[in-house]
């Protein structure tokens, strides 16, 4: 499809507001998909701020985000255009990581597991959405049935599971929720409010 061949390289798809185009013919397809999709889901939130954050430090400390930010800047040189370049191609890499890395490295997903558990979960859930709406018996079935079970090891080893039986979910907050809360002690470490019980002596 001419729409992925930029000045004779192929792109592996892009995002054009609401719309994202996929290279079905790319081996990296499934993972460009995945990684459009969670990040379509955070964008405008500061979840999406803290996981941009989490990528860039993650993949710079492997040695690769400089390289492929350059990379990206002179491959879709032409597909986007305007002021806004810079921030779309950081758009577009951030994507591009967690595509990969939700594939690929474990390491990764443990360290969103511990240090950032709200968006462990956001894209815990959109895989498992994913493998519900997959073809059956399709390869992209297959792979997203082996990063589910990956991502279910992790939940369960993390005690996520077992917090959310004991009725202990965390309930994310918004700017002003954290503004209001900020000095509470119902708060846990990770800044998120705790269930709280309220006893009577009235049976």
């Amino acid at each position: 499809n001419s729409s992925f061949a930029v000045e004779g390289r192929t792109v592996n798809g892009y995002r054009d507001g609401n719309t994202i185009g996929v290279n079905v013919d790319s081996a990296n397809g499934l993972k460009t998909v995945v990684g459009h999709e969670i990040t379509h889901i955070l964008e405008g939130t500061e979840l999406y701020d803290a996981l941009a954050d989490a990528v860039k430090q993650y993949a710079t400390t492997k040695g690769e985000y400089a390289t492929r930010m350059q990379s990206l800047r002179e491959l879709y040189t032409g597909v986007y255009k305007g002021e806004d370049f810079d921030a779309k191609i950081q758009q577009e890499l951030t994507a591009d990581i967690i595509g990969e890395y939700v594939f690929t490295d474990t390491e990764f997903i443990n360290k969103l597991s511990t240090e950032h558990r709200n968006i462990f979960q956001k894209i815990y859930d959109e895989i498992k959405y994913l493998c519900k709406v997959a073809t059956a018996g399709s390869k992209e079935v297959r792979e997203l049935e082996k990063v589910k079970k990956t991502f279910d090891k992790i939940y369960r080893e993390s005690g996520m599971a077992k917090a959310e039986s004991d009725g202990n979910t965390q309930h994310s907050l918004s700017a002003e929720q954290k503004t209001y809360f900020k000095d509470s002690k119902v708060r846990d470490e990770n800044g998120n409010l705790k269930v709280m019980y309220h006893g009577t002596s009235k049976g």
